[in-house]
């Protein structure tokens, strides 16, 4: 579908207001001698804060005392711990069981997964991806000059205060992706949130299948992290702290603890879905095929994480969302197994933080 002559003088405004936002602020900003070694400040001071927490954690560990006495304080902290141990090794058993299961099925030609509905044609396609990303990223930065704003007046000197901007603008970057893709696909292409991938036929059955999946990949995904963080230590390689880590662990106001665990566990997962497997995946399925649309998708999925240390798990993580996409035709799967997976890391933060503080 052709644009108009406003639409393409619309698009190309913003294309212009994203260029020079760039190049007068975010770009000089990120390459400042200044900026470089404020983040460098920051980025040990948020290490030897990891290194304490991980001297707390060997200190409560250390001897059958210091559980005893932990036990006597904790114990329902710890009740939930041992049960999360006990749970994560018989995952780990039934997750390699399932792993060799579905090589063997692989090796001789069965495929495991079978699609729980048809698929309708998309209409749209990669054009539409990068108008998207225009309007994305104009939002993005819009943001980001309120929140430069905020900084300058002031009103960020708080802890809390930056942790509820963080928030709100999640939200509404959230929404405002949403927004868009609903735009696009319901009033422009004029075709309902099946075409997404989103819909209540077998929807039981696909969450069934992305708690299974996740249960299937979890030894590899566990692997992949081990080797990765082994060759981090090889090469003397420090990954910056998750910014999770530092709001669950300085935020005290349980109403933004709250929001932030709402975003994480459940809106992200959702929006990230609909975003890169219904939408993205989709369209560049159309142009490349399956698998470079797999790998393209996975790729863009990793790189929004802003991570050397993750890229690979994650990206890892993609290709398995977009694979349970492509043979279920059933957005709720890779929604239950991402869901799952942010639901288990928020967990173990927060499992640590209640017993070291």
């Amino acid at each position: 579908m052709k644009l108009s002559t406003t639409e393409r003088n619309i698009y190309a405004l913003m294309l212009v207001f994203i260029v020079l936002v760039s190049v007068t602020l975010v770009i000089p900003n990120f390459i400042s001698p200044q900026r470089q070694v404020l983040k460098e400040t920051i980025r040990t001071e948020e290490q030897l804060e990891m290194l304490q927490i991980e001297e707390q954690l060997d200190e409560t560990f250390s001897s059958q005392e210091s559980i005893h006495n932990l036990y006597e304080e904790k114990g329902f902290l710890v009740a939930i711990l041992a049960l999360g141990l006990l749970l994560g090794g018989l995952a780990l058993f039934v997750g390699f069981i399932l792993s060799v299961i579905f090589i063997i099925s692989k090796l001789r030609g069965k495929e495991m997964l079978k699609p729980l509905r048809d698929l309708e044609p998309v209409r749209w396609g990669v054009p539409d991806i990068f108008k998207i990303a225009i309007l994305f990223f104009t939002a993005f930065y819009l943001v980001n000059i309120l929140e430069l704003i905020c900084r300058q007046a002031g009103i960020l000197a708080e802890t809390s205060s930056k942790n509820l901007l963080m928030i709100f603008s999640t939200s509404f970057l959230d929404i405002a992706a949403f927004c868009f893709i609903a735009y696009f696909v319901i009033i422009k292409y004029r075709q309902g949130w099946a075409a997404l991938g989103l819909s209540i036929k077998n929807w039981l059955r696909g969450v069934f299948l992305g708690i299974t999946g996740y249960v299937t990949i979890l030894p590899l995904f566990l692997l992949i992290v081990f080797l990765i963080t082994r060759v981090s230590d090889y090469f003397g390689y420090q990954p910056p702290v998750h910014p999770l880590v530092n709001i669950f662990f300085k935020e005290g106001n349980p109403f933004i603890l709250g929001g932030v665990i709402v975003l994480a566990v459940l809106v992200a997962p959702v929006i990230e879905e609909i975003v890169f497997r219904g939408f993205i995946y989709s369209a560049l399925k159309k142009r490349t095929g399956v698998t470079l649309a797999i790998i393209v998708t996975s790729a863009l999925f990793a790189l929004l994480h802003m991570s050397i240390f993750s890229f690979l798990p994650i990206f890892f993580l993609g290709i398995v969302l977009a694979y349970f996409y492509e043979k279920t035709n059933l957005l709720i799967s890779s929604i239950t197994l991402h869901v799952i997976h942010n639901s288990l890391l928020i967990s173990m933060i927060l499992l640590v933080r209640g017993i070291i503080t």
